[in-house]
């Protein structure tokens, strides 16, 4: 079975992997993880919500508004982290998660981020990045966002 972490892992040196290891981020839940398993991570969920466009949101094995939340919790993870790694080891981390926003940017459109606010249970103290400003075009993720506020639409 393909684990596209491995295969990432793969292509870097055993001291680069010990410095990726070094720089783990913590989470609020005391979960550790790295830059490269992050930025892999959030490309897994965006290949998810991407391909599950095409299923209706009635269908109960699809991802939902809050795992898109949780998606766009990661990303700020692998942000986190990416900016602590020094400028050598984020040129190589960095297509990984280019993959991810690339694709992202391909089936999402500029949103006001207000109704991700609730869903997420987020406060207006909360730094968020361009990712949180951006909605599905289409699919079952964007029909359960929109239950949530009936006034909703993107800009």
């Amino acid at each position: 079975m393909y684990d596209a972490l491995d295969d990432a892992r793969s292509k870097f040196a055993p001291d680069e992997l010990e410095l990726l290891e070094n720089l783990r981020v913590v989470t609020r839940w005391r979960r550790e993880f790295d830059a490269l398993s992050l930025a892999v991570e959030w490309t897994a969920w965006v290949e998810r919500f991407d391909a599950e466009r095409v299923f209706p949101a009635s269908d109960m094995s699809v991802r939902t508004e809050h795992d898109f939340a949780g998606a766009l919790f990661c990303r700020d993870r692998a942000e986190q982290a990416f900016q602590a790694l020094p400028a050598s080891l984020a040129a190589k981390v960095e297509p990984y998660l280019d993959a991810g926003d690339q694709r992202f940017r391909g089936f999402t459109v500029p949103d006001s981020g207000e109704t991700m606010v609730d869903i997420a249970g987020i406060d207006a103290t909360y730094v968020r990045k361009w990712w949180w400003f951006r909605m599905p075009v289409d699919g079952p993720v964007i029909e359960l966002i929109k239950s949530w506020n009936p006034r909703f639409r993107t800009e």
